[in-house]
């Protein structure tokens, strides 16, 4: 059997707005941002360049590293829930 990779890579990109959080930009504004980069950088051949790479496993340390991940974000997730509230724009 072929072993597979998964290669970890990130993505920076810009999203113009009047609010002052990042964290009240809607998914919509996010979204709408990201594709017109992606349209871009694909129409200009440059996609590589913008791209950095963080790391490679192979397919078993992968779902090693999802099933801890996971546990991680569980427990933390239930943690914060309660401690969260909206950021004010003003």
């Amino acid at each position: 059997m072929d072993e597979k990779y998964y290669h970890q890579l990130n993505f920076d990109f810009t999203v113009m707005s009047q609010k002052k959080e990042w964290l009240n930009l809607g998914q919509d504004e996010i979204l709408c941002a990201l594709l017109d980069h992606i349209s871009f950088l694909v129409k200009a051949n440059s996609l590589h360049n913008k791209i950095g790479h963080v790391d490679t496993y192979n397919q078993q340390d992968a779902w090693e590293i999802e099933d801890e991940s996971r546990r991680f974000n569980n427990s933390y997730s239930e943690q914060m829930q309660n401690e969260l509230e909206p950021i004010d724009d003003n």
